[in-house]
């Protein structure tokens, strides 16, 4: 045997050996090639005039020891890959395009079909790579509650909202922030939402729910309308009375009556998520033109309109305020929720900045996500026209009742009767309308507007291992699939996933229970949304005034609704044909 022989020969052995080897170790395989090129590269010298036959089958040699070793990477590194957890659970990794993993082809538009898309081929932990983000994605219940439960000690939200909460001063709102700011933010907004303040607006909210549905019955019948605009103007109205005071429908020289503010408010919703889709460098991001300049600077001119509305509501909040001895004995600071986070404010020293970002959060957070709960009630109750009936039968009681309360408080002075508290008419809500309670609970459970979380750990939180075996790294993101995890399980609930309001009202405990444990459309955990209850008593009345007042058919087909991701899970359209009640 030649040289030129021996060299091909225990190339081929290595090439066999190595490629065995690297089954177990990527880096092993990796070195042994290159040292037997190495070893080669030393021993052999081809040139054009020592070129033979058994040289060739050298260099062959080393091409096809080069591609197989290439491949062997890429389907090691790309492809479709199965890790046994302490457990006993898989987690699973899809194969991925080099470079780009899951990002190719993904948008808001099909984002929510997507990972719904891994849960239903993958199972309930799949690991994903957006990019170089690594991100796992959870639907396994258990694990869910359990990094539900680590807020925010050792989770935190995904930093992928931090550069636009920063740039539009979102950064230390009660949403966007994290550690000791949240933990101040938290004091600062809690009082706003407690049942007290909350039962406190039921009255402004029905009758601002009752001048909606007399309005889209008087401008809309016989035509057809998006009805996720129209839920939208009521729920911003809404927040702006509850919160500054500002009733839209009356102070039309107000800015959060002008379309220039629905306008603003939009440009945010759309840099938040054109930031988070595409997570390139910021340096790169403001180099773009079709990023920077069309999406964030717009957004942060309008940005500057909305923080100097609230500055000015601000001063007029202290003028009243201060016109007594202070802001704790004023009665003014009682009448809003920017009243009460100014008390509280003073009371604790925390800046107007903190004051007006939580402002700001308010209508971001508050008027989107309800907003998307009131389309889907409609959207449901188009489709099942007998518990529509049966929402009408009591929101006919309810709106005699509120009547009634509307004329007791107007003649207690002068007859000296006692008239309900406030808290005596946030528990008439939910006693006298337990099939709106029901069916606006039913809607955020099928279609939660907060549809997955995005989570990743604390700064000072190097690792964490779950109890299922699975360690997070300190870069790694984990994406809760709420809605598939805990809401659409048939673990959970029966016919999960069916519209089925009576499964909230039925008469076993147990199983009312149950529903409630699994219902996280608020999140779960220390970090649970604050203003559940507001929202809660917002979609009831609202779901009631439009029973009240509406009839109301889907002008598509059903299949045509889908969901898209902007700052919320959101409807693609919601084409409705309104008519005025018929049988009123």
């Amino acid at each position: 045997m030649g040289r030129e022989d021996a060299v091909g020969t225990i190339f081929r052995l290595h090439f066999f050996c190595s490629i065995g080897i690297a089954r177990t170790s990527v880096v092993r395989g990796r070195h042994l090639s290159i040292g037997c090129l190495h070893w080669m590269a030393k021993t052999v010298t081809i040139t054009p005039s020592t070129m033979t036959a058994d040289s060739k089958e050298i260099i062959v040699s080393v091409v096809i020891a080069a591609v197989g070793i290439l491949l062997w990477y890429l389907k090691n590194e790309y492809g479709e890959k199965r890790t046994k957890l302490s457990n006993g659970q898989v987690l699973v990794r899809p194969a991925r395009l080099p470079f780009l993993g899951a990002a190719w082809g993904l948008s808001p538009d099909n984002f929510i079909e997507v990972f719904a898309e891994f849960y239903r081929k993958y199972g309930d932990l799949v690991e994903i790579y957006l990019g170089p983000q690594r991100v796992i994605v959870i639907t396994d219940v258990e694990i869910c509650k359990e990094v539900l439960n680590l807020r925010p000690k050792i989770f935190r939200r995904t930093r992928s909202f931090e550069y636009p909460a920063q740039q539009l001063g979102y950064d230390h709102s009660l949403f966007f922030s994290n550690g000791n700011q949240w933990n101040m933010a938290r004091r600062l907004t809690a009082p706003s939402f407690n049942k007290e303040n909350v039962a406190n607006q039921i009255e402004n909210i029905w009758d601002m729910a009752q001048r909606w549905a007399e309005n889209i019955k008087a401008t809309s019948s016989g035509s057809v309308i998006d009805f996720r605009f129209v839920a939208l103007e009521f729920t911003l109205g809404v927040i702006t009375k509850i919160v500054c005071g500002v009733d839209r429908d009356r102070q039309q020289d107000s800015y959060f009556n002008k379309p220039l503010f629905v306008k603003d408010f939009q440009l945010t919703f759309t840099f938040f998520m054109e930031s988070i889709m595409f997570p390139i460098s910021k340096f790169f991001w403001r180099l773009s033109p079709w990023h920077y300049g069309k999406y964030e600077v717009p957004a942060v001119e309008g940005d500057q309109r909305f923080i100097q509305a609230c500055s000015e509501l601000i001063d007029e909040h202290k003028k009243k305020i201060f016109a007594q001895t202070s802001v704790s004995d004023s009665a003014a600071a009682n009448t809003t929720l920017l009243g009460t986070m100014l008390k509280k404010a003073e009371r604790d020293q925390i800046s107007d900045n903190d004051v007006v970002s939580n402002a700001k959060l308010f209508f971001l957070a508050g008027s989107e996500t309800t907003s998307i709960g009131i389309c889907f009630a409609m959207y449901y109750l188009a489709l099942h026209p007998d518990i529509r009936d049966k929402v009408r039968e009591e929101s006919d009681r309810f709106a005699a009742l509120m009547q009634d309360y509307s004329q007791q408080s107007t003649s207690d002075d002068a007859e000296g009767t006692a008239k309900k508290s406030s808290t005596d008419l946030y528990e008439m809500v939910f006693t006298q309308l337990p099939w709106s309670e029901a069916v606006f609970k039913e809607c955020i459970r099928l279609q939660p507007p907060a549809s997955f979380l995005a989570i990743t750990l604390e700064s000072e939180t190097s690792s964490y291992t779950l109890s299922n075996g699975l360690t997070i790294g300190p870069k790694d993101e984990l994406s809760i699939l709420l809605e598939n995890a805990l809401h659409c399980s048939d673990d959970n609930y029966d016919d999960a996933a069916l519209f089925k309001p009576e499964r909230w009202l039925d008469p076993d405990p147990a199983k009312r229970q149950k529903a409630e444990l699994n219902f996280v459309a608020f999140g779960g955990g220390p970090r649970v949304c604050p203003g559940m209850k507001l929202a809660m008593i917002e979609g009831i009345l609202a779901v009631t005034a439009l029973v009240q007042h509406l009839d109301w058919t889907l002008a598509c087909d059903p299949s045509e609704i889908k969901r898209v991701l902007l700052f919320s899970s959101t409807p693609n359209k919601m084409p409705l044909r309104i008519t005025g009640r018929v049988n009123k």
